[in-house]
């Protein structure tokens, strides 16, 4: 019962009038508390991923000695559609963590109202403003519809996605322009679609895959990873993501500085 009371008072929040942030920010930590939100526990508080009509859904997640505010979600719409997110919390410790909870929680319920990715971030930037809170985020949001393998996109800040299509074998960068979220209102962000064809691999990231650095303080880098996921785009999703997460981790043996590092890769099916 308290789970429902929950779930009520949040939607009655982000679908009134008026809007009570800090209320807003308290019931969505609250409320992933219950469900089991954890970092790792994303997709649900089992910790499966889900079973997306048209894509095969991989995973990389790691989290650092002093974790931040990496988080990721996998949110069921209507008509079969999917809301894919990943942000980071530019913040460290337990308040990114618990900052980062809220927003994929806030994310979950907005995207179940508005399916359109640069409104729910918006709403989301709106919210986050008129908290009390000092931290920001950086956030990309896609939205699959397997009725017509389109991927309609945003983001926030946060590092482009790209896609190797099975086609020309090359990787497409999805860049839009969008600022970080929680820094100021009136924000206006792109958004984008494009199609998913049989073979394609899309692989979305935070800043810690790339940025993840050897002892000899040289970046994993963006190149890496393209090249990474191209040689083995004809692989699983799932197998992908763990060369990925085996790659990152053989590059940043012995280093003492690494981040959190989440990789998400989702093959055309």
């Amino acid at each position: 019962r308290m789970l429902e009371l929950a779930q009520e008072r949040l939607q009655e929040l982000i679908g009134g009038q008026y809007l009570e942030p800090i209320e807003l920010i308290n019931v969505a930590l609250t409320l992933s508390t219950l469900i089991g939100l954890d970092n790792l526990g994303a997709s649900g508080s089992n910790g499966q991923l889900p079973d997306i009509a048209g894509l095969e859904v991989g995973l990389y997640y790691k989290s650092a000695s002093m974790p931040s505010g990496d988080f990721f979600d996998f949110i069921p719409l209507d008509n079969g559609s999917w809301g894919i997110i990943i942000g980071d919390v530019a913040d460290k410790g337990l308040p990114a963590i618990l900052y980062a909870r809220s927003c994929r929680m806030l994310l979950r319920v907005i995207a179940q109202r508005r399916s359109d990715p640069v409104e729910a971030l918006q709403q989301l930037n709106h919210i986050l403003l008129t908290g009390q809170s000092s931290m920001f985020i950086t956030v990309w949001m896609g939205i699959w519809r397997p009725a017509t393998s389109t991927l309609v996109y945003a983001k926030g800040g946060h590092n482009p996605p790209f896609i190797v299509r099975a086609a020309q074998q090359e990787a497409e960068h999805l860049n839009t322009k969008g600022v970080a979220i929680g820094f100021f209102d009136g924000i206006q962000l792109d958004r984008e679609e494009t199609q998913l064809l049989d073979g394609d691999v899309l692989t979305v990231f935070t800043d810690g895959i790339v940025e993840a650095s050897s002892p000899q303080d040289v970046d994993f880098g963006e190149t890496r990873l393209e090249a990474l996921c191209r040689s083995n785009r004809l692989l699983s999703a799932q197998a992908i993501a763990d060369l990925i997460g085996k790659e990152v981790q053989k590059h940043t043996a012995g280093s003492k500085r690494y981040d959190d590092a989440i990789a998400i890769v989702l093959r055309r099916v």
